[in-house]
């Protein structure tokens, strides 16, 4: 029978620590913890909750940080997780892996809490956590595991808070470092230019995100797993920088690969409604776009399988854009209808976050009774 284990990195976990290793515990032959410096409690939880715990200088690079995790590891599969998620599903699924015998890579959903408004935002990535013995990576900084060998999807979900506002203040001056050390070295590596974008976005800076989605879009020979997220990014900071017009372009563009992404209609239906707000003149040729790009996010629902989804943009907040938008202009019937149906979609996102499931996944399926 094959073997389990959970490794993992650490620094002054000890908000997060016995959440995700309690949340892993039942599922898994062995817990590994390599700490890299921590000055709270964090060794000290981790051992009380089962880990293995080890030290290792911090040497500013996280794939020398994993790679010596795995390497306490003698398990035929492990599983990667950070501090700050906790496995939510897919326990039976790593279990069933001591009865596999295949050498590939299994992809896990993250649904990270975007921590943004007073409503509970989450956007859902596929992120390959589930290595088979002697996969190593690389990278400095969202390191990725290398090797050539078949991906698959798990059943597999994490819940991630780091993109919290608390988190994101102590990791920022630090990931961006990190990032720019790398892109010296790497200057045309698509996945590092993106990541230098993201980070920025996330810092709400756009200005300074859009060059490096721009360079990250140009040097990408392939359709990679991240370029909808970047796409869909991409128009957001074009669009809250006032450049309508270049926004356009590129989402006229990028249309071709994500008919069927409610995100990019959705942030498309923003877009057209701040060229109408700009320039009322055209209302009359963009409302009926408008209308029509967030009744397209309705039709295709939510897409919790594309990376960078957004909870919500294929179910109430368009609908709530739709409300809003004819409300504005005195067309109460068709604002009394949105309202309506974002009324119903609500309540059945947050009767799914009251039972612990607020995911796009989880979204997806309360819809399907709406």
């Amino acid at each position: 029978m094959k073997t389990i284990a959970l490794t993992m990195i650490v620094k002054n976990e000890a908000r997060s620590i016995a959440r995700c290793l309690d949340s892993v515990a039942p599922w898994v032959d062995r817990m590994i913890v390599l700490d890299t410096g921590s000055t709270d409690d964090t060794m000290a939880i981790a051992r009380a909750h089962g880990a293995e715990v080890y030290e290792r200088r911090w040497t500013n690079d996280f794939a020398a940080a994993r790679n010596a995790a795995l390497a306490k590891s003698d398990a035929d599969w492990n599983l990667v997780l950070d501090a700050d998620e906790w496995l939510t599903s897919g326990g039976e699924y790593l279990q069933g892996l001591k009865q596999d015998g295949r050498r590939v890579i299994h992809n896990i959903r993250v649904d990270s809490d975007l921590g943004r408004g007073q409503s509970t935002l989450i956007s859902s990535h596929r992120i390959p956590r589930i290595l088979p013995r002697g996969v190593r990576y690389k990278g400095r900084i969202h390191e990725q595991p290398a090797h050539s060998l078949p991906v698959v999807n798990s059943t597999v979900s994490v819940r991630h808070d780091g993109y919290m506002q608390e988190q994101l203040d102590t990791k920022k001056g630090r990931n961006l470092e990190l990032l720019l050390q790398e892109l010296a070295e790497r200057p045309n590596d698509p996945y590092v230019n993106f990541q230098i974008g993201k980070q920025y976005d996330i810092q709400l800076q756009p200005a300074e995100a859009i060059p490096y989605y721009q360079k990250a879009r140009q040097v990408s020979s392939v359709r990679t797993v991240w370029h909808h997220d970047m796409a869909v990014r991409m128009i957001e900071c074009l669009r809250q920088t006032g450049r309508l017009e270049e926004a356009m372009l590129f989402a006229s563009d990028e249309m071709r690969y994500f008919g069927d992404s409610s995100d990019f209609y959705f942030v498309v239906g923003c877009l057209l409604l701040d060229q109408m707000q700009k320039h009322p003149e055209q209302g009359e040729s963009l409302l009926p776009m408008i209308e029509e790009s967030w009744l397209k996010a309705l039709q295709i629902g939510e897409r919790p399988d594309l990376a960078g989804n957004v909870s919500g943009r294929g179910s109430f907040m368009a609908a709530g854009q739709l409300w809003a938008l004819f409300d504005a202009r005195k067309e109460m019937d068709k604002a009394s209808h949105y309202k309506g149906m974002q009324a119903d979609m609500y309540a059945k996102y947050r009767e799914a976050a009251d039972r612990g499931l607020v995911s796009a996944a989880a979204l997806k399926d309360a819809m399907a009774e709406v």
